[in-house]
């Protein structure tokens, strides 16, 4: 029996403008998590450079777990974390929808069973 599956995405070469607008990165993951078949419960965003280094944290909870993405825009770096209790497919569509809406060319993920 498992629980779930849990993607882990480290995107690289991320603009300086998406790894800051924190406001973009909330609405793309509400909308991937609606068009993947999951329910959202709430969200809440996060932007950093005032007394810390630039970026964003977001939060996606989700009825089936949550989705989340912390960005490094001086690194040009964003790693977002999907964990469902759907299918392995639905986070590898969630894992398409969200680089290819944020323009995000250069990444690597991975799927690992929760169990």
């Amino acid at each position: 029996m498992y629980f779930g599956y849990h993607a882990l995405i480290d995107c690289r070469n991320v603009p300086r403008t998406t790894c800051e607008n924190d406001k973009n990165i909330s609405k793309v993951l509400c909308e991937t998590a609606e068009e993947v078949g999951l329910t959202v419960i709430g969200n809440n965003r996060y932007r950093f450079g005032f007394d810390s280094p630039p970026g964003c944290t977001v939060v996606v909870i989700l009825d089936e777990s949550h989705i989340t993405a912390h960005s490094y825009s001086e690194k040009g770096k964003i790693a977002f974390d999907i964990f469902t209790v759907n299918s392995k497919a639905t986070c590898e569509k969630a894992v398409n929808l969200i680089t290819s809406k944020l323009n995000i060319f250069d990444f690597d993920y991975k799927i690992i069973t929760r169990d």
